[in-house]
């Protein structure tokens, strides 16, 4: 990282992850007054998410399915871009923030430091949940790359003012 930027190779390692998969998926964490925004589904609960075309599309797609869910939110940065080698599927994890509150029950506003969260439905997983969860008390978020078992965080680098 420099100047709270990732690198070019950063970048490019996260490319060459989704390279290799055929389903690329785009998912929010969108955060509330220290509460997530998570949907119900007949299978359980999940982050809001949406199937991309393709990788260049994730944002897009993204901005797109809040919007068809009628959700007002501000997507933010990259959080987390990993392989779920199990579902053959590429994920890249927004943040992002609720702009107006939810008026839907296909919702539910759940506390950041609720333990549920970790046992949400894909394209969540438990370890990428406790790793919010901790960075969200530490108020400090980096960029996982890798995959469902192993990767790295990065963290940008302090900027002198």
């Amino acid at each position: 990282c420099r100047d709270g930027y990732f690198s070019l190779s950063q970048e490019r390692r996260s490319e060459a992850i989704v390279a290799k998969e055929s389903t690329i998926v785009a998912a929010a964490l969108i955060e509330h007054e220290g509460q997530l925004c998570i949907l119900k589904k007949s299978d359980g609960h999940h982050l809001p998410s949406v199937s991309v075309a393709d990788r260049s599309s994730a944002r897009t797609a993204m901005i797109n399915q809040l919007k068809r869910l009628n959700i007002s939110a501000q997507l933010g940065p990259v959080y987390s871009a990993f392989d779920d080698t199990n579902n053959a599927t590429h994920v890249t994890v927004f943040r992002a923030r609720l702009t107006t509150p939810i008026d839907c029950s296909a919702f539910e506003l759940w506390p950041i430091t609720s333990p549920s969260l970790t046992n949400l439905q894909a394209p969540a997983n438990s370890d990428m949940m406790r790793r919010y969860q901790q960075e969200h008390r530490n108020n400090q978020f980096g960029l996982y790359i890798g995959d469902t078992v192993r990767g790295e965080v990065h963290h940008p680098a302090p900027t002198n003012a």
